[in-house]
């Protein structure tokens, strides 16, 4: 049990070091060829979907059998040496399989993030009372990050705001998407290698946004979100 009443000098101030902010990009059905029941992933890691925990499940993946259409049971998650997930495991005799799942991002270089709640509210008066009641309703939800463009960047805009088109050249070519993504999110707490909590966020949708160039500066862009959802906290059960 957590008391709300502690030790105020012993407690540890968390910085910009102690929190990280993912995204999710849906992927939808990725043909994958597996071994003995287990299947690796196009684009790792995989994003904990079901967003109601502080790891990657079973269920935060949907697999068909490439043979007959029929749902395939994932048994397991397989993850890498840094403990990110990477793959699957089923319990079937197939080959190959037909998989959707969500892709996790770590924008590049993020230098901050800022949630933004606003809540509509009204002032109500009722009879026979001077007092005041506050009636709430919906809530805006936004979310800005700030960023620094590295040399794998552009790497992330194709994904998070470009589709591709066919080409007759030797490049490949994208163009900048008119609706956005339908994404997830989260921001994660830690200290050390100890994860504190996260919060989801579902229904993301992301504005279109270019690099800034000045001379002599870095190249920045911000990273501008709304969230049709209410986040949610997860936390470690405690003991």
């Amino acid at each position: 049990m957590i008391y709300m009443l502690v030790d105020k000098l012993a407690e540890t101030i968390l910085t910009g070091e102690n929190v990280g902010f993912f995204l999710g990009i849906p992927i939808t059905g990725e043909n994958i060829t597996g071994t003995s029941g287990e299947f690796m992933v196009k684009n790792p890691p995989i994003f904990p979907r079901s967003c109601n925990s502080l790891s990657v499940k079973p269920e935060d993946v949907t697999v068909t059998s490439d043979s007959d259409g029929s749902t395939v049971t994932v048994t397991d998650i397989i993850e890498d040496d840094e403990g990110r997930a990477v793959g699957f495991e089923t319990d079937g005799s197939e080959t190959t399989v037909t998989a959707s799942y969500v892709e996790e991002l770590e924008p590049f270089l993020a230098q901050g993030v800022t949630v933004d709640i606003k809540q509509d509210t009204k002032e109500v008066s009722i009879l026979n009372n001077a007092a005041k009641l506050t009636a709430y309703a919906g809530m805006t939800i936004t979310i800005k990050s700030d960023q620094i463009l590295s040399a794998n960047g552009l790497e992330q805009f194709k994904k998070l705001m470009f589709y591709e088109e066919s080409s007759e050249t030797s490049e490949s070519v994208y163009r900048l998407m008119d609706k956005p993504l339908n994404l997830y999110g989260y921001m994660t707490f830690h200290v050390a290698d100890e994860t504190l909590g996260r919060i989801y966020f579902e229904n993301v949708k992301m504005s279109p946004s270019l690099p800034a160039a000045k001379a002599g500066d870095n190249l920045t862009f911000d990273l501008e979100m709304t969230v049709a959802e209410t986040p949610k906290l997860i936390l470690p059960k405690g003991g």
